[in-house]
C-alpha cells in the first residue's frame, strides 16, 4: 500500500507541474515558458552609451537611467528591468536625453558635468549591422550639447 501512496503522489507532483507549464503558456508567459520566440520583435537599431567625468572616470550607465535591459523577451514580462529612459530599437532624440538628465539633476542623481557618446548600431548602406553613427553630447550648466567643442579635451578624444 505504500509503495501505491507514493506512485499517487509522484504522478498527482507531474500532472501539477504539467499543468502550471500548459497554462502559463498559454495565460501569460513565465520563463522560460513563452509562445514568443525570443527576439521576436526583431529590432534593427539600438544604441549604446558611454558616459564618463570629465576626468575620464567612467560613469555607471545604471546611475544615468541609460542601461539596456533587453533580454530577448519582446514581452518585457520576464525578469526585473531596473529605471531606464531607454527603449530597445528607439533611437532618443536629444530632446528626450535632455529632459531626463533635467529630471535627474532636480532630484541630485547625476554629475554636475559630464560626457556622453552615444553610438547607434544598424543596418548600414553596405546592407552589414554596424556601427550607423557615433556622437558626443556634453551635459554642463544643466544643458545637454550635441558635438560640443566645449566639452574637455578627454571626452572629444574618445569619439569614434
Amino acid at each position: 500500500m505504500e509503495f501505491y501512496n507514493k506512485r499517487k503522489s509522484e504522478l498527482i507532483l507531474i500532472v501539477t507541474l504539467a499543468l502550471v507549464f500548459v497554462i502559463s503558456f498559454f495565460t501569460r508567459p513565465l520563463f522560460p515558458v513563452q509562445r514568443y520566440p525570443l527576439f521576436a520583435d526583431a529590432p534593427t537599431t539600438y544604441e549604446t552609451y558611454h558616459a564618463s567625468l570629465p576626468t575620464g572616470e567612467q560613469i555607471p550607465l545604471i546611475s544615468l537611467q541609460l542601461q539596456n535591459n533587453y533580454d530577448g523577451d519582446p514581452t518585457y514580462d520576464v525578469g526585473r528591468h531596473p529605471a531606464t529612459i531607454y527603449t530597445w530599437g528607439k533611437i532618443l532624440s536629444i530632446e528626450q536625453l535632455q529632459n531626463h538628465f533635467s529630471n535627474l539633476n532636480k532630484k541630485k542623481q547625476i554629475p554636475a558635468e559630464f560626457c556622453l557618446i552615444r553610438t547607434i548600431w544598424g543596418k548600414r548602406s553596405d546592407q552589414h549591422f554596424g556601427v550607423i553613427k557615433t556622437s558626443l553630447f556634453w551635459w554642463s550648466a544643466e544643458h545637454l550639447s550635441e558635438n560640443s567643442n566645449s566639452a574637455p579635451l578627454v571626452c572629444r578624444g574618445t569619439v569614434i
